[in-house]
This record gives structure tokens, C-alpha cells and sequence, in this order.
């Protein structure tokens, strides 16, 4: 037992969102997809969310109780970002806000 000096918590699939949609498709053809068909690119996206939330999922079902979840996106350059705030919002925001509203 570690008490009140260890918080258990479990990664979701390893990288975000973001860095699985890119993974899967490269750079290249994410931003043709975000011109040119913005609602394929957008399933790919459910896609990636769902995945990850099914191993939230799978982990209640195993009755495993973290302290948290963790995922992450490098979503950024030195100085700059990778997306702009409006693609983010577009395309992000709402399937990573499932992660922060998931009631455990």
C-alpha cells in the first residue's frame, strides 16, 4: 500500500488523438482531408476518440479504479503551434473534451 504517496494512474492508448490521426494518415494527407473532405477526416478522428475511450471502458469493466488518465498530443513547434486554434476547434476540441467530461 502506498497511501497518500502514490497516485495510480493509466495511459489511454499512448499518444492523443491528434498524433493517432497523423500516425495513421501521415501529414500530408491530414491536411488535404482537413481542405478537401472535412468529414471523412472527421470520422478518422471518432475513430481514434473511440478507441481510446473504449480502454477507459475496458478498464471500468475490470473494475481497475486510477487516480487518473493520461493522454497527450505534441501539438506544437518551438514557437509555434501545429494547428491553428480555428482547425483545432474544428476538429479536436470536442472529441478530446469526452475525455475530460467521461465520468468514471
Amino acid at each position: 500500500n502506498f497511501g497518500d504517496k502514490f497516485y495510480p494512474g493509466l495511459g489511454v492508448g499512448g499518444s492523443g488523438i491528434y498524433e493517432k490521426a497523423i500516425f495513421m494518415m501521415g501529414t500530408d494527407r491530414f491536411a488535404y482531408f482537413a481542405r478537401k473532405d472535412p468529414e471523412f477526416l472527421s470520422k478518422i478522428i471518432k475513430s481514434v476518440k473511440d478507441y481510446q475511450l473504449n480502454i477507459i471502458k475496458e478498464y471500468k469493466r475490470q473494475k481497475i479504479k486510477p487516480e487518473f488518465f493520461w493522454t497527450a498530443d505534441d501539438l506544437g513547434q518551438k514557437g509555434r503551434s501545429l494547428l491553428s486554434p480555428e482547425m483545432f476547434r474544428k476538429f479536436f476540441f470536442n472529441e478530446s473534451s469526452t475525455f475530460c467530461n467521461y465520468n468514471y
